[in-house]
């Protein structure tokens, strides 16, 4: 984790909260990511502003901040169908923020179509990863909705997911799998 404080996309981009977040540790992203916006915030480079998104969506997302997601809707907007990251990584197409945001916010509806569309895209692309990351946030979009059919579908989309984590080794992404079926 150190190492993530010593690189300027490490610091800028909030690596830190995110991995805290991602890694289950709540509290310590939240508190990560108040000291990011108060330290770091204004001066993040506009490059790496899809990093900055998909950090702090990923923070909203976990913590289930509402505030924090309704702050970052007009921001991650603009990536609907576009695909983010860099020459070191590819997070996946903009439209997964949007479906966590929206999650967040409880616009179950929004969050099953734009999370959908980021299925298809990285599906279309061979994104295995990713897609299976995907299916996962949109299982529990559907469970959330609770709407007629959607906890067969969730439950299907979560067998498809699990086989896939387990094949490529994606640990937390299985237990995530296995923990909502």
């Amino acid at each position: 984790m150190d190492r993530l404080d010593a690189t300027l996309l490490g610091v800028a981009g909030g690596w830190r909260m995110w991995v805290l977040a991602e890694a289950g540790d709540l509290d310590a992203a939240s508190a990560a990511h108040a000291a990011w916006v108060r330290d770091v915030q204004p001066l993040v480079p506009q490059v790496i502003v899809p990093w900055v998104l998909a950090a702090e969506t990923a923070v909203a997302y976990r913590i289930n901040d509402a505030g924090l997601a309704a702050r970052l809707c007009d921001d991650v907007a603009p990536f609907a169908g576009h695909m983010l990251g860099g020459d070191t990584a590819l997070l996946g197409f903009g439209d997964y923020l949007i479906g966590r945001v929206a999650f967040v916010e409880g616009r179950y509806d929004d969050a099953v179509a734009a999370t959908t569309t980021a299925i298809e895209l990285t599906d279309r692309w061979g994104l295995d990863l990713l897609t299976t990351r995907h299916r996962i946030d949109l299982a529990r979009e559907l469970l959330a909705r609770n709407g007629k059919g959607d906890a067969d579908a969730a439950r299907a989309i979560l067998t498809t997911a699990l086989e896939t984590a387990e094949r490529l080794g994606l640990v937390a992404a299985t237990t995530e799998a296995r923990t909502l079926l």
